[in-house]
């Protein structure tokens, strides 16, 4: 397979510091066209952050922004706007992360863009969305955490902050590159494109997938090390002799048992049980993609099944006559367990 399978995509991007840059990062490294359209009085301050590489510049700039090329505009003069509507003739992609509003009274919204090119994919980044009441609010990585509620549940009763930036880039980055790709390929069916809106906060909020579907379940909001996967006992940190640190993460039963028979704990002891649920007709409150294409979140169509719930709906669709799907599961090529022939 060919290193560069995004040769043929040529993204603009307007973004600064770490969630756009991060995104075009990724979208450069697959093969992409980037350039970057940046200000000549406004400097990025990645730029200017240290520590500084044997060139003088910033290391997080020179990785960030590796692969890309780079053009300064004054986007508040009329020609700089020009050049922008003649570029995005030529372009698939808009990446831009101000504020709503900014590039509109710029004469750079998505309107206006895609006017010029309608196949264009249009892709905000943003702390609160295009919509809603926080959506001109400022923001950092710390913020959309904690709105998202991802702080206030981990080990420790005291909110801990982390080493990386999980909203800006978990939450920013790898899911407007899912949905740019995502738009990308259903543009070779429309032939149209799209305005991708990206909020860091409401990603972030998606990343509580356990919590969050707990709580949406059992009405209970999860709390610092009440369960297994936030400070249980089989996953979690424990302090050594020699003043480091051992990482334990053994949930499944065949793991639990190797540890404790490493430290000479009977394995019977702690075993966590496991069980495959049933299901209930009346599935719980999910929480939904945070995706929003034209300001249209996908569709749930259907929840979690039971085990082989389509099985013969598949197998039959392949041309197999129904004596020969009786057959199969006679042979035991599947389970005809609660399904009807």
């Amino acid at each position: 397979m060919s290193v560069s399978p995004l040769s043929h995509l040529k993204v603009l991007d307007f973004s600064t510091l770490l969630p756009g840059p991060y995104c075009s990062m990724m979208l450069a490294d697959m093969g992409a066209d980037v350039l970057r359209v940046e200000s000549i009085d406004r400097v990025d301050l990645i730029r200017e952050m240290e520590p500084m590489s044997e060139t003088g510049g910033s290391v997080y700039h020179e990785t960030l922004n590796r692969n890309k090329q780079s053009l300064a505009l004054n986007l508040k003069h009329p020609v700089a706007v020009d050049i922008v509507h003649r570029l995005v003739e030529d372009y698939d992609i808009v990446l831009e992360q101000f504020r709503p509003d900014v590039m509109d009274r710029l004469g750079l919204g998505y309107e206006a863009l895609s006017g010029v090119n309608p196949s264009l994919i249009y892709c905000s980044i943003t702390g609160y969305g295009q919509t809603g009441p926080f959506k001109h609010r400022a923001g950092h990585d710390i913020n959309y955490l904690s709105l998202a509620g991802v702080m206030s549940y981990g080990s420790e009763a005291r909110p801990a902050l982390l080493g990386t930036q999980i909203a800006d880039i978990a939450g920013g980055s790898l899911h407007a590159t899912s949905a740019i790709l995502a738009a990308a390929l259903g543009r070779d069916h429309t032939g149209t494109g799209c305005h991708l809106d990206v909020s860091m906060a409401d990603c972030a909020y998606a990343l509580n997938f356990f919590g969050g579907a707990a709580q949406l379940a059992t009405d209970t909001a999860p709390q610092p090390a009440d369960g297994l996967l936030n400070g249980g006992s089989h996953y979690g940190f424990y302090e050594t002799k020699d003043g480091r640190y051992l990482s334990v993460g053994s949930l499944e039963p065949k793991f639990l048992a190797g540890l404790l028979s490493g430290l000479g704990i009977d394995p019977k002891r702690g075993m966590v049980t496991s069980s495959l649920a049933s299901g209930s007709p009346l599935p719980s409150p999910q929480i939904a993609s945070p995706f929003v294409m034209d300001g249209v979140k996908p569709q749930i169509n259907k929840v979690g099944g039971s085990i082989g719930a389509d099985t013969l709906s598949v197998v039959s669709g392949l041309g197999y006559s129904h004596a020969d799907v009786e057959g199969m599961a006679a042979d035991g090529v599947f389970s005809m367990k609660g399904l009807m022939l």
